[in-house]
């Protein structure tokens, strides 16, 4: 997707936010480009849901700007903004039929009842509910009533849909489902949205880039896979996917010394002195089981083997703090059992620090 100047839907220019003397959102930076879905991922209290309610002129900021298509929209109240919005509660009208839920927004701006009527009805047939027009809201089921909400929130032809934990109140097979209908939904409609998860794996399997954010402040916004591959800081590293922290020290040469391997440090990890103790940041996927025991590979015991479908996830005791983890496919671990004794061997050709 390009990200020319004149594609720049959405940008947030150095907002701050805080309550009292705590800063939610610390000089937040965010470009949005047409037709884009950017998610905003991390801890409970970073900043996300904050930037979401800036952004929807549900909460002030104290400091920076907000243009959409370009304009100036800070000072605007949320009603003049043109945008939809889906929260985890999907405050349904109930004394309201589904069809009348969604053509709500479009009575509020005085349009016509036939053509609010076709549009709610293009609207509930792509959500696949065109035959529930009829219904009340508790005669839906809440997987139902979040695609109504959907449907509500995309009425208006919003410039900008915010999504905020939409899907958290859902059980997981109706999580799965809808995340792809949002998906497939926002993709038809080439409609620009900010979506707000606590959920790793929604944020990474619908998204154009996520945005992993860290005491009010962003710390790396990229693709999924650069994400997940090439996190920018030791933080992204660890809080985005699984990852080992495995006790090593410097090496002299820009290399890390961790089970018993010297490994090239990656260029992102902080500066580090020679000899220092640090943690290395391994992915479970970046281990294996080595042939042999030797100089090279570490040897440790099998404590935990838990089956995942295609993967296993076995959990070996080094004699460190933690149990390190390493994936492997299932046929490949048919033969290793809780209990035996394995060495490992780290993959990776460059590792993150943190600090030990």
């Amino acid at each position: 997707m390009s990200s020319k100047k004149a594609d720049i839907k959405v940008n947030l220019e150095n907002l701050s936010r805080h309550y009292g003397s705590v800063a939610a959102l610390q000089d937040f930076s965010l470009e949005m480009t047409t037709g884009e879905m950017v998610s905003l991922l991390g801890p409970s209290g970073c900043g996300k849901t904050t930037v979401l309610r800036i952004l929807g002129g549900l909460d002030p900021n104290h400091q920076g700007k907000i243009f959409v298509d370009g304009e100036d929209i800070t000072g605007l109240p949320s009603d003049k903004r043109n945008m939809g919005m889906v929260f985890q509660a999907y405050s349904l009208f109930p004394n309201m039929t589904v069809a009348e839920n969604v053509e709500y927004g479009l009575r509020v701006r005085k349009i016509n009842h036939e053509v609010r009527r076709k549009k709610s009805m293009e609207l509930l047939e792509m959500v696949h509910l065109s035959h529930r027009g009829n219904a009340y809201p508790n005669q839906l089921s809440g997987g139902q009533q979040q695609r109504v909400a959907l449907a509500r929130a995309l009425a208006i032809s919003p410039k900008v849909l915010l999504l905020d934990e939409p899907l958290s109140a859902l059980d997981a097979q109706v999580r799965v489902q809808i995340r792809e209908e949002i998906r497939r939904i926002q993709l038809e409609t080439e409609t620009t949205t900010l979506f707000v998860t606590h959920d790793q794996e929604e944020a990474m399997s619908v998204s154009d880039r996520v945005g992993v954010m860290n005491a009010g402040q962003l710390e790396q916004i990229d693709s999924p896979a650069v994400l997940y591959n090439k996190p920018k800081t030791a933080f992204v590293a660890s809080f985005v996917g699984v990852t080992n922290r495995i006790p090593a020290e410097i090496d002299g040469k820009g290399r890390v010394r961790v089970l018993n391997q010297k490994i090239d440090l990656s260029k992102n990890s902080r500066s580090a002195q020679e000899g220092e103790k640090v943690m290395a940041l391994v992915r479970p996927e970046n281990l294996t089981l080595a042939d042999e025991f030797d100089s090279e590979s570490k040897p440790g015991l099998v404590i935990t083997k838990s089956f995942l479908g295609p993967l296993t996830k076995l959990g070996v005791d080094l004699g460190t703090e933690n149990l390190v983890y390493i994936n492997m496919t299932s046929q490949e671990a048919r033969k290793i059992e809780v209990g035996n004794r394995v060495a490992l061997k780290i993959t990776s050709e460059e590792l993150m620090v943190a600090n030990g």
